[in-house]
């Protein structure tokens, strides 16, 4: 049987790869890498140009109103809708009882009702001692779970400007 040279160096080559992959193992990173990276980070952040900032207003709270047709959600959810120029945001509230945090989900839709183009957008959530980031999916949607309950701002970071949702209360009060 004939061998092909070079099919010989292409499969020498693959064993070794696999076999410097079979021996590598994965070290978890320091805490001050974490820690330089945080900072190298918000230092970038930082340098950044002043973004105007548009709060977004609150047009239903199932706290305190009865829900409109077409609003999503269940009783045991807190569910609002925000609104900034032609911006929606649709944010819940959930409570996971097992584990005594909360998720905050929603999805971000134009004016139009649209969730599309609303991917990649890079969402800040802060509070106290936490600071969360995240980006929206395909349609929109982001989600921060195992949250404390709390008070939280909430930065949606636009194209040209940042929408903001300030005192976001992050908690069941319909339970007390």
């Amino acid at each position: 049987m004939t061998e092909c040279v070079d099919c010989r160096g292409e499969l020498d080559i693959v064993r070794r790869m696999l076999g410097a992959l079979a021996e590598d193992e994965l070290v978890a990173p320091s805490e001050s890498l974490i820690e330089r990276a945080l900072i190298a980070f918000k230092r970038r952040r930082d340098r950044q140009p002043q973004r105007p900032s548009r709060r977004a207003a609150l047009q239903f709270d199932s706290w305190t109103k009865m829900a409109p047709l077409g609003v999503r959600g269940t009783p045991q959810e807190r569910q609002l809708l925000f609104s900034e120029s032609e911006y929606d945001l649709d944010v819940q509230v959930v409570r996971d009882t097992e584990a005594e945090t909360f998720t905050l989900r929603g999805q971000i839709l134009d004016g139009e009702s649209e969730p599309y183009g609303m991917e990649g957008l890079e969402l800040h959530l802060a509070g106290d001692k936490i600071e969360r980031y995240g980006l929206t999916d395909d349609l929109g949607r982001f989600n921060f779970s195992q949250l404390s309950p709390g008070i939280y701002s909430l930065h949606v970071l636009m194209q040209n400007h940042d929408i903001v949702l300030d005192k976001l209360a992050v908690e069941d009060s319909w339970a007390l």
